[in-house]
């Protein structure tokens, strides 16, 4: 121990800060607290050191499986009262430094857990001048105790915002609307957003510069939340509620029918394809597409209306008829990736027969299985592709996956001679000098480029 309490401030605050991250509040156990009591020098060390935690994680679904996993040892006012407690130490040794914080209600709860529940949002709501990033998914009722926020004023810090009703209360959110409207209206700094279920919040959209939608109401709902951007630049729409066609615009109605113009729109992101058609997006540098519907319709429309130049293209679960439509409205491509494509080798095959296609092309991704066929038309395809117009091939990349360990019906050895195919493929290549990458199969978010 004498060893532990000599230890310099400098080497107890590089200790400890390889726990700076969020702090569960749910279930504060996992966190080594006794860091903090293992002498006087370690204890002042772990309150010098604040911010201490990045975030902090409220989530009441989780507290309530723990609550009943343990409910013959405790009783589960003991976990909520132990979360107030942690939210206020938080709180405490932040108190003059941004938050950063998720609060996600989940499950029922009795009527004294939610009396704790609305402690803990009314100390949230105390310190809202002070949110940085706020995630908040609630039922209706719950934002009542959070109207203290739009009474005071303003959210003078808050950047980010991930607000949502869940899908079960999506109505009564609705019945709520004009009492919910004015909670985040005075947010100067709000630049990024993310709802769900969409409740119509009176948003100051024109300041918005990253905007993400999950299951909203429907392609016409977000046309009408795209119109009042004018500096968005990155969109993103996880919604299956959008592969249906819009409503026809009455006769008469010209504003529905003229595309929304996203002038300084870079990176987009769909798995709604209708809402594509209402769009012009002239600098579009990224595009991210999850399904096949309509995909070989809407999107190359989207791209000559808004003549753009993007680099960058992500197809996911598409058929390759589809994909192969987007890849002649694309030239200026240089970074491709596929996932899950229906006939990777179809599309290999047309590339080759085609090879002034994607003539900037730099990078290929396939994050799908790969056959035998595959592997010969991959091969093809790299012998033709590389050939280019200096003839460097240390400017080419190529990533590939590793078959799972079990494709339904087919035998161990079929996945082994792909695994061994592609490794052989790899070794060439890179004798060659192609950057050829070969791992696991990997989940892609549309959002996040860590499939370059």
């Amino acid at each position: 121990m004498s060893i532990m309490q000599s230890a310099p401030v400098e080497l107890i605050h590089e200790t400890l800060s390889h726990f700076i991250a969020t702090i569960h509040a749910h279930d504060p156990a996992p966190f080594p607290w006794f860091l903090g009591h293992i002498c006087r020098s370690w204890r002042y060390a772990f309150f010098s050191m604040r911010p201490f935690w990045s975030k902090i994680d409220i989530d009441m679904g989780k507290l309530l499986l723990l609550s009943a996993e343990t409910a013959d040892k405790t009783p589960s006012l003991t976990h909520y009262d132990r979360t107030c407690d942690v939210v206020k130490f938080y709180l405490d040794i932040h108190w003059d430094k941004p938050l950063c914080f998720h609060f996600a209600m989940g499950g029922n709860h009795t009527a004294q857990e939610l009396a704790c529940i609305t402690r803990l949002l009314l100390m949230l709501a105390g310190n809202s001048k002070r949110w940085q990033d706020a995630t908040l998914t609630l039922v209706p009722e719950q934002f009542r105790s959070i109207f203290q926020i739009s009474r005071e004023g303003s959210l003078p810090l808050l950047t980010t915002l991930n607000v949502g009703v869940p899908s079960e209360n999506l109505i009564a959110a609705w019945d709520h609307s004009h009492e919910l409207a004015s909670l985040f209206v005075n947010a100067p700094r709000l630049t990024e957003i993310e709802l769900c279920n969409r409740v119509p919040w009176n948003i100051s959209w024109s300041s918005i510069t990253k905007l993400h939608l999950h299951d909203v109401i429907g392609s016409m709902d977000v046309v009408e939340i795209l119109r009042q951007t004018t500096n968005l630049e990155l969109l993103h729409i996880q919604n299956s509620n959008t592969y249906e066609l819009p409503t026809p615009a009455p006769r008469g109605d010209t504003t529905s029918r003229t595309p929304v113009l996203l002038p300084k729109l870079k990176v987009l992101a769909t798995c709604g394809y209708s809402i594509l058609m209402h769009l012009k997006a002239p600098v579009l540098e990224s595009v991210y597409t999850l399904g096949s519907f309509k995909l070989g319709e809407q999107v190359p429309s989207l791209l000559i209306r808004s003549s753009c130049r993007p680099k960058e293209l992500m197809l996911l679960a598409c058929r390759a008829i589809d994909a192969w439509e987007v890849l002649l409205s694309a030239p200026t491509i240089t970074h491709l990736a596929f996932g899950n494509i229906d006939d990777l080798g179809c599309i290999l095959r047309l590339l080759v027969e085609n090879s002034h296609v994607l003539p900037q092309l730099r990078m290929l991704v396939t994050n799908t299985n790969m056959t035998l066929n595959d592997i010969t038309d991959l091969s093809t395809f790299l012998s033709t592709w590389t050939k280019g117009v200096s003839g460097d091939s240390r400017f080419y990349r190529v990533r590939c996956v590793y078959p799972p360990k079990s494709l339904g019906d087919q035998v161990d050895t079929v996945v082994e001679d792909v695994s061994s195919e592609l490794d052989n493929l790899k070794r060439h290549w890179e004798a060659k000098g192609v950057g050829f990458d070969v791992g696991p199969p990997s989940t892609w978010n549309q959002d996040e480029q860590d499939w370059r």
